[in-house]
């Protein structure tokens, strides 16, 4: 069980590595960096245009009186004798 002869000798299958590698500051800051921003620009704008995420409309008409509006007030031009026919 062991692994002497197996050649498994340092292997670890879930844990640390035995030779710590270090990470050039390069790749560390070219990922951090867009993570930042993109969490400054999320913040920003859910600050300054709540609107975007939550609506435009916060008092928004209930079912009934949606059901109540008119045609023209829609914006729906009345049913003629020639669009039936047509």
């Amino acid at each position: 069980m062991g692994g002497g002869g197996h050649g498994l000798e340092g292997w670890i299958y879930r844990g640390r590595p035995l030779v710590e590698t270090k990470i050039p500051a390069f790749n560390r800051f070219s990922s951090w960096f867009p993570f930042v921003v993109m969490y400054w620009w999320v913040t920003w704008h859910m600050l300054t245009e709540p609107e975007m995420v939550f609506g435009e409309f916060p008092d928004y008409p209930s079912k009934q009186t949606i059901r109540n509006w008119s045609d023209a007030e829609l914006g729906i031009p009345p049913i003629t004798d020639d669009d039936l026919q047509s």
